[in-house]
Parts: structure tokens; C-alpha cells; sequence
């Protein structure tokens, strides 16, 4: 089972100190499984953490494509497509994570997405 975690309820918000109006805000959600800590981030990623606590400026141990988690989760414009709080985002997250969050907080898939693997379209949603 996973469950959304965060210290305040709902999701939170970084955006930048003077917005000019042309950024999006980020959202960026939490979720904890037996296998990893997630966190999901509207514009098109996720994190994956260990389960041990962690301390600020921690990298993830992997970082995936919202393509990674289905079917629908991964808007055509590479960003989230649900509600950051939506069942079917804690579905999706709770399935990768059951299969792969194990795997990733060892390291056996790599870094994934960290800015200095070879270009790749992603699967179609």
C-alpha cells in the first residue's frame, strides 16, 4: 500500500521567489512504500529515495519518466496528467513501486533520468 506523505496535507508548491508569470508552479507529492520513497513531480518526473530517513540535498537513488508509470499518468506535454493526490497516481506509483522500488534503491536500474543519459522518446501514454 502506498500512501501520500507529507508534513503539511496536500501537496507542496516550489516555485520561484519573483515569479514573472511565464513559470509554471511545480508541484511535488510524496508517497511512501514498504520498498521506497517517492516523489512525484508535475513536470515530468519522479523521485526515488530510499526508506531511510534522509537529510536535505540527498539525491535520489533514481529518477524515472512519468512514462514509467503507465498508461495516462504522463500528459503530452511530458507533465503530470492526474491530480498529484489522485488514486490513480497512488495506483500507479504503488504497481512501479511493488515492481521496481527495490531495484532502484540498490541501484540496478541506474541513475535514470539525471541529465546525462542519451535521448529517448518515451513510450506513448
Amino acid at each position: 500500500m502506498v500512501e501520500v506523505s507529507s508534513q503539511a496535507p496536500g501537496t507542496f508548491f516550489v516555485g520561484p521567489k519573483r515569479a514573472s508569470g511565464t513559470e509554471p508552479t511545480l508541484a511535488r507529492t510524496p508517497f511512501t512504500s514498504p520498498e521506497a520513497n517517492i516523489v512525484v513531480c508535475s513536470d515530468g518526473y519522479f523521485d526515488v529515495y530510499s526508506t531511510a530517513a534522509r537529510t536535505n540535498g540527498d539525491k535520489p537513488a533514481y529518477r524515472g519518466r512519468l512514462a514509467e508509470l503507465g498508461p495516462g499518468i504522463r500528459g503530452a506535454d511530458d507533465r503530470l496528467a492526474v491530480r498529484p493526490g489522485s488514486v490513480a497516481l497512488a495506483s500507479a506509483i504503488s504497481t512501479w513501486s511493488t515492481a521496481h522500488g527495490a531495484a532502484a534503491v540498490r541501484g540496478e536500474l541506474g541513475g535514470g533520468r539525471d541529465g546525462n543519459e542519451a535521448e529517448v522518446d518515451a513510450p506513448a501514454a
